[in-house]
């Protein structure tokens, strides 16, 4: 999981935290998170003007599911049943 947050991090100049909270914006999520100086406004920031690609989401499903970890937020249907 690390290192595909890693891969498509790069491609967007994100550090591995700012992918997984871009995965999580574009996924319709607001991330409550904790800013205590400047950079981690910065950070934000950069986040909130990234959007991960549909087949950037789709690698990060699938590394996901074969992980075990759940993507599912309590709002959302899941699909697979």
């Amino acid at each position: 999981m690390i290192n595909t947050l890693k891969e498509i991090g790069e491609t967007h100049d994100l550090t591995i935290a700012q992918t997984a909270m871009s995965w999580a914006v574009t996924k319709g999520v607001l991330p409550i998170i904790g800013v205590t100086s400047a950079k981690h406004v910065d950070d934000a920031a950069k986040v909130v003007a990234t959007t991960l690609t549909a087949s950037e989401m789709k690698k990060l499903e699938t590394v996901a599911d074969k992980t075990g970890v759940n993507t599912i937020g309590s709002w959302e249907q899941d699909m697979r049943e």
